[in-house]
């Protein structure tokens, strides 16, 4: 018969897999939104190239452009005012790894559905 581990050990494994989703969806959201920011800036250069703006109306285009940009970061990527917030992240993606490979070393089950039955 096979013996039940420990509550101590289920909830450390329960545990790492909890923050390896938590650190790989904010890493995934951090990079989505850099992605999402080149691209976005990627398209207005393209369309105020298309559109030969004169030098005032692209100065003007430009301080709105950068005003939209400066609302977005401090919204959804405020790296500026707190330059360490990818490090959880990786740290959570690290200690989920980690979990992932001892719980697969002990023939313990790795699939999410797995784990939450």
């Amino acid at each position: 018969m096979k013996e039940k581990p420990s509550l101590g050990y289920s909830l450390a494994l329960y545990l790492s897999t909890v923050m390896w989703i938590a650190g790989t969806v904010g890493l995934i959201t951090l990079i989505g939104g850099d992605m999402y920011h080149a691209l976005k800036s990627l398209h207005w250069s393209q369309t105020i190239d298309e559109l030969e703006l004169s030098h005032e109306e692209y100065r003007l285009a430009r301080a709105e452009m950068l005003g939209e940009v400066r609302q977005w970061r401090e919204f959804y990527y405020p790296i500026e005012e707190a330059p360490w917030l990818p490090l959880p992240f990786f740290f959570f993606c690290f200690i989920g790894g980690a979990g992932y490979r001892i719980r697969k070393g002990m023939g313990e089950p790795v699939e999410l559905i797995a784990l939450l039955r």
